[in-house]
């Protein structure tokens, strides 16, 4: 089946990037062309959306990935405001952790998002060439990777996911390959 389409209309999208289904059977969807998150039932039923363009705690410019965790929370990665947000799954704003820089916990441009079984966060950081890690609370834990195309070196990664078997495989788009990795258990 196809649904939504082109425009900024409730239930069209604009540049759809990356999403994910919560335990509620909705699918979350991030618009970066239309700085929101678009909800819709499995059936393609348009259901509501949240975010709007600015910088404020709820705004977006150009969300590129939002990836639900186990107890039902929403993380977006906020693209244009280098910083990821958490909303519930009604699309209430909960917090934000992140801001634009090279230090641990800070990005330039975050795209994809994953969420492991234990709720650790996972976010590629596009401009600074590396993966950081986070509790569920937006906890910095680890970050690793640099700009390169030996093992482990990045160029324009994109998305990542976390199998259940706590395997990563991440797009290293720059170097047109996949690197996996093994995750080691955060707590």
């Amino acid at each position: 089946m196809t649904f939504s389409g082109l425009g900024s209309e409730p239930g069209e999208t604009i540049e759809s990037e990356f999403g994910d289904f919560g335990a509620n059977g909705l699918f979350y969807i991030a618009e970066a062309g239309n700085n929101r998150v678009s909800v819709f039932d499995q059936e393609g039923n348009f259901k509501f959306s949240f975010g709007s363009l600015g910088d404020a705690p709820g705004q977006m410019k150009r969300p590129e990935a939002s990836k639900v965790g186990s107890k039902g929370n929403v993380y977006v990665a906020d693209f244009g405001n280098h910083r990821v947000q958490v909303f519930n799954s009604e699309g209430k704003f909960l917090r934000v952790f992140g801001e634009e820089g090279q230090g641990p916990g800070q990005f330039r441009n975050p795209t994809g998002i994953a969420v492991d079984k234990n709720d650790n966060i996972y976010v590629c950081d596009l401009g600074n060439n590396r993966v950081q890690a986070f509790t569920n609370d937006g906890t910095f834990k680890f970050m690793f990777g640099g700009e390169g195309t030996a093992t482990g070196q990045f160029r324009h990664l994109h998305g990542l996911i976390v199998d259940s078997e706590g395997n990563m495989y991440i797009a290293d788009t720059g170097n047109n390959r996949i690197q996996k990795f093994k995750v080691i258990d955060l707590l």
